[in-house]
């Protein structure tokens, strides 16, 4: 065997090998989304879907995207023998498709922030007696969600 019949092989080797460990996520992922799917049809609680689908992922200690995900992909492919995905398939570039592309997040500004920072809180006074009253980390989670604010602090020049 020379070198290029030796790299040949090898490579061969990783393809599949890479392939099959990719396929066996693939295949887990759908099978725990038939599973959820069966349990969802089955169920006679009171429950909405998606409120069992945050029940199952709190149960196993994953994330609500995850379930859903595997859930939407079960829904979309019943029989996994039909696909035509080829080897370079990955459980991302299912997650990728499974969902409709999101709109472009507007960039925040210093101004948007402490706008939504201020809603916040005022919000928070004009409920505070008798119920319960928002936590400043709450803010903090609601504006992750609006990352890279960083960036956008440092791109439109506003050191506020």
């Amino acid at each position: 065997m020379d070198n290029n019949e030796l790299l040949e092989e090898i490579k061969d080797l990783y393809t599949e090998g890479s392939f099959n460990s990719r396929w066996i996520e693939i295949e887990t992922n759908h099978q725990i989304g038939m599973l959820i799917n069966q349990y969802i049809r089955e169920s006679q609680r009171a429950i909405p879907p998606s409120d069992r689908l945050k029940i199952v992922a709190e149960i196993l200690n994953k994330k609500l995207n995850f379930i859903e995900d595997c859930s939407l992909f079960a829904q979309n492919t019943p029989d996994l023998n039909m696909t035509n995905f080829d080897k370079t398939i990955s459980w991302s570039q299912i997650q990728r498709g499974l969902r409709p592309q999101k709109e472009a997040r507007e960039k925040l500004t210093v101004a948007k922030i402490k706008n939504i920072v201020r809603d916040r809180k005022k919000f928070n006074e004009e409920r505070r007696f008798g119920m319960l009253a928002f936590e400043d980390n709450e803010i903090l989670k609601a504006l992750d969600e609006y990352r890279p604010v960083e960036e956008t602090i440092k791109t439109e020049g506003e050191g506020e």
